[in-house]
């Protein structure tokens, strides 16, 4: 099965807002789970530090509910999505076995890197606060984003 891949890079504005992609996905992220590893956030609401102490298990709802109380920036980072059905224990265990862990910024790219092996959904990914990329294995859910952000750049892996 083949993976989509929307990449939004340099067009002026700062991709690793999650606000914006949310609003691409039509807040479906709300009906997930996400594994967070590889973080470097910048929150200055009390209580939101806790995602850089990655990895972090936290619900699209709570996710949600977060980013529209701060769209607060993202630098590095994989946010990796689940359906409910899937433990965290589970996931946790499957995708520490992908890498060991390092700085944040090697995190995020070992776990891009083996997207294909996670189980997730799709992938959220930040980097370096110009890059955001968007990674599925639902060509339809790839649409929906596209429709959203129409500069995307898509491929397929």
């Amino acid at each position: 099965m083949a993976a989509w891949s929307a990449v939004l890079e340099t067009d002026g504005q700062y991709h690793n807002f999650l606000g914006r992609v949310f609003d691409a996905l039509e807040d479906r992220q709300r009906n997930y789970n996400f594994l967070l590893a590889g973080i470097e956030t910048y929150p200055t609401a009390p209580g939101f530090q806790f995602v850089n102490q990655a990895p972090v298990w936290i619900s699209g709802e709570e996710l949600t509910r977060m980013i529209r109380q701060e769209d607060f920036q993202w630098v590095w980072g994989a946010l990796l999505a689940f359906p409910p059905s899937c433990s965290r224990e589970e996931v946790l265990g499957s995708v520490r076995a992908l890498y060991v862990p390092e700085a944040p910024d090697q995190d995020s790219w070992h776990i891009r890197n083996r997207f294909l092996e996670t189980g997730a959904e799709f992938m959220i990914f930040a980097e370096d606060s110009t890059f955001t990329e968007f990674l599925t294995w639902d060509r339809e859910l790839l649409d929906v984003f596209c429709r959203h952000e129409p500069q995307a750049k898509v491929t397929k892996e």
